[in-house]
């Protein structure tokens, strides 16, 4: 779990990041990088939905098959 969180908080870092340089275009109206930016930013969003996702999908499986078995919760 503590490898996927690194990856978690890495792609979430790096989605701060381009989002910080599309604001930074827009302030400075650097409108010709705006395009790709954009483009950079989705591509970033969708990396780090999908990772969330999938780290989101197994604990839940995690929680219900090996927590929900333990005898402590008998």
């Amino acid at each position: 779990m503590k490898k996927s969180d690194r990856s978690v908080n890495a792609l979430k870092y790096q989605l701060q990041k381009k989002l910080d340089e599309v604001r930074v275009a827009i302030i400075s109206g650097a409108n010709e990088k705006l395009p790709q930016l954009f483009i950079e930013l989705e591509d970033e969003q969708k990396k780090f939905e999908e990772i969330y996702v999938i780290r989101k999908r197994f604990y839940h499986v995690f929680k219900h098959y090996v927590l929900g078995r333990s005898p402590d919760n008998k």
